[in-house]
């Protein structure tokens, strides 16, 4: 399982990312599910075979979506998405709060919503923790690519608007009269304190 390396942030009220499908490979299994991806808790590594952490919500390939409460597979509440996927298909889980912003030291609630080629579905998983991280086991779209779902699309631009006018507002200020300049700017340039007199060319030797 490939976790994100950062988790989503605390405060954050919505958070949405799809990934793409670009093969199941050569062995298949038709009435399994081969993919999986969603939202996962910190987890460290144990020997033995892999189980879910607590709280992890995924997205199965098969149609189905699940939120484990325990660390059996079978403790686990699942939905119908009524969709299949298959390769080329796009995929995206989001994850947003319900009710109001969590206190300090407290995890969010919140509920989790997945979309299909663009498409909102209509199941989702309610009462599920915030704060997790991304999971996936196969390749995933953070926003470097355009998301097919349109409102993802529009929440990353306008968190890059927000990383522009800073950048905007940054290029702005080196235009200021009173902005300082680097030594590079200066080197070569005679400083305020320097006279006509200590500029001007050296006098040879008497003759």
């Amino acid at each position: 399982m490939i976790y994100a390396n950062q988790p989503v942030p605390q405060q954050t009220p919505v958070f949405y990312w799809e990934l793409e499908i670009c093969s199941f490979g050569d062995g298949q299994e038709e009435s399994g599910a081969v993919i999986s991806f969603g939202f996962a808790p910190s987890a460290d590594k144990k020997d033995g075979a892999w189980t879910n952490p607590v709280g992890t919500c995924l997205f199965l390939n098969n149609g189905k979506a699940l939120h484990y409460s325990g660390a059996s597979l079978l403790q686990c509440r699942s939905v119908r998405l009524d969709i299949t996927l298959n390769a080329a298909d796009i995929a995206g889980i989001g994850w947003e709060r319900t009710g109001e912003s969590p206190v300090q030291g407290q995890n969010p609630r919140g509920r989790v919503y997945f979309t299909y080629n663009g498409h909102g579905l209509n199941a989702y998983m309610g009462d599920v923790s915030g704060g997790m991280y991304p999971n996936t086991r196969i390749i995933a779209n953070f926003g470097t690519r355009p998301f097919a779902f349109a409102e993802g699309q529009q929440h990353k631009e306008a968190a890059d608007g927000g990383n522009d006018l800073t950048r905007e507002i940054r290029e702005s200020f080196c235009h200021l009269p009173f902005h300082p300049h680097t030594d590079s700017e200066n080197e070569g340039s005679p400083s305020p304190d320097t006279t006509m007199e200590e500029i001007k060319a050296p006098k040879g030797p008497p003759m």
